[in-house]
């Protein structure tokens, strides 16, 4: 073999495409009694975003199904996990949430009595490692009412909004897209809301976040 010949093996062994990362989503519904999902109208237009966003994933990527209210020991009501296939497609696996979702009002699960956006997420993160392309999608009006806040205390009393900042977990790299922050507030209160939570976002490293009331 002479050097112009094996120059363009080499050459070609180095423009081999990448092989791509699998991807996560995580999503986190809020089924707690104040959650935006108790509404018809807007469950029937964020089950369109999130089927949206889950189609585009395709063969290796995961997708991971959770439920956000109050964090505790027992198991999450609706948890699951898929692994996308050439047999179990994205696809498929949307159109399922979806309807799931556009269920939720008249289903009754939205019946938590508090919301806990930072129990549940120091629980994923302790679980998940960024640097493998995780992209968070809550849908919650990111109203914490938990041990660690009560944002709608904080709110209607006009005091500084914050969001403690989580320990012992790492969310550097990861995507954040909440669906409904602020949903049912007036827009005082949901740019409020919206410069607390971005604010909690970056001090996590979140690479970047999304925050909509409305779309």
């Amino acid at each position: 073999m002479n050097w112009t010949i094996k120059m363009l093996a080499v050459a070609g062994m180095f423009c081999m495409p990448a092989i791509a990362e699998a991807k996560t989503i995580v999503l986190g519904l809020d089924l707690s009694n104040s959650s935006p999902l108790s509404n018809q109208n807007f469950a029937d237009r964020v089950a369109q975003k999130v089927a949206e966003e889950i189609s585009s994933l395709k063969a290796e990527d995961k997708l991971i199904l959770r439920a956000i209210g109050l964090y505790s020991e027992r198991p999450n009501s609706i948890a699951r996990d898929y692994t996308f296939t050439r047999r179990l497609r994205s696809e498929a696996v949307a159109a399922v949430i979806k309807g799931f979702i556009i269920s939720i009002p008249k289903s009754g699960l939205a019946k938590e009595q508090g919301t806990s956006i930072l129990g549940f997420m120091s629980n994923m993160g302790s679980a998940l490692n960024c640097a493998d392309d995780v992209h968070y999608i809550l849908v919650t009006d990111a109203i914490e009412a938990s041990p660690y806040i009560n944002i709608s205390e904080t709110l209607k009393a006009g005091k500084g909004t914050s969001f403690p900042a989580l320990k012992h977990v790492q969310f550097s790299s990861c995507d954040l897209t909440i669906f409904g922050i602020g949903y049912g507030w007036s827009a005082i209160y949901v740019d409020v809301l919206k410069d607390a939570v971005f604010t909690w976002a970056k001090g996590e490293k979140f690479n970047r976040p999304r925050l909509l009331n409305s779309w």
